[in-house]
C-alpha cells in the first residue's frame, strides 16, 4: 500500500518483530488516524457490536499569545510574524494489529529521529467547512499585533508527536517578532 498527498506517504514495512506502516512527510498539518481491524461478510455483517473506531496518533496543539496590560510587555514582543515548532519528527512506524476486534489498534513502534522545524498551520483545525464548531477558528492574518489586555490571539495549530509530562521532552516553540526571535519551552502532557 502506498498513498501520496503532498509529501505525506505511507508504505508497508516488515521488521523483525512487527509488520506495520511507515508514515513519512508529517508536516504539522497532517494527522495520522488508523481504524481498528474488523472481520465481516454478507453472512456475518457489522452491527451494533461491530463498528469501526479511529485512533489519533498525533497531538493537536493550538497556540495562543497574549500581552499583559503594560505597554512594556507589548513593546517587548512587537508584532508576531511567524511561529515555528522546533525539533519535530516527520515520520513514524505503526504496527498492524495481530487480531481483529473493536479495540484492535496498532501501536507506534518507532518515531523518526528528524529534527525538523515545522511552521504552524493557520487554517481552521477541522477544515473550512466545519464552521459550526466553536473550536474551529482560523488564525488572524500575520503579522499579529498584541494589543494588551486579556485578549488572547490565536496563532495557529500543529499536529505533533505526543509528549509525556514530567519527561525530558519539551515542546519548543520559536516565535518570530518585529523585536526579535524568542523560544518558549512547554513541558506538558500532549496525548494523542
Amino acid at each position: 500500500i502506498s498513498t501520496k498527498a503532498s509529501n505525506f506517504s505511507s508504505t508497508i514495512v516488515k521488521e523483525e518483530d512487527y509488520t506495520g506502516v511507515k508514515f513519512t512527510g508529517l508536516n504539522g498539518s497532517t494527522d495520522i488516524m488508523v481504524s481498528n481491524v474488523l472481520d465481516g461478510s454478507v453472512k456475518y455483517p457489522f452491527g451494533s457490536d461491530k463498528f469501526f473506531k479511529f485512533k489519533h496518533y498525533l497531538s493537536a496543539v493550538k497556540i495562543y499569545a497574549k500581552a499583559e496590560n503594560s505597554s512594556q510587555d507589548i513593546g517587548i514582543w512587537g508584532e508576531i510574524s511567524n511561529v515555528i515548532i522546533m525539533g519535530q519528527t516527520t515520520s513514524c512506524d505503526i504496527s498492524l494489529p495481530e487480531t481483529a476486534g473493536i479495540d484492535s489498534f496498532g501501536e507506534v513502534k518507532k518515531w523518526g529521529t528528524e529534527n525538523a522545524k515545522l511552521p504552524i498551520t493557520t487554517t481552521p483545525i477541522f477544515g473550512p467547512n466545519d464552521s459550526g464548531n466553536q473550536n474551529n477558528i482560523e488564525a488572524e492574518e500575520y503579522p499579529i499585533s498584541l494589543d494588551g489586555g486579556n485578549t488572547e490571539k490565536y496563532l495557529g495549530y500543529s499536529l505533533i508527536k505526543p509528549l509525556v509530562k514530567d519527561s525530558d521532552e519539551v515542546l519548543r516553540i520559536q516565535i518570530h517578532t518585529s523585536a526579535g526571535v524568542y523560544e518558549v519551552n512547554v513541558n506538558e502532557n500532549f496525548e494523542a
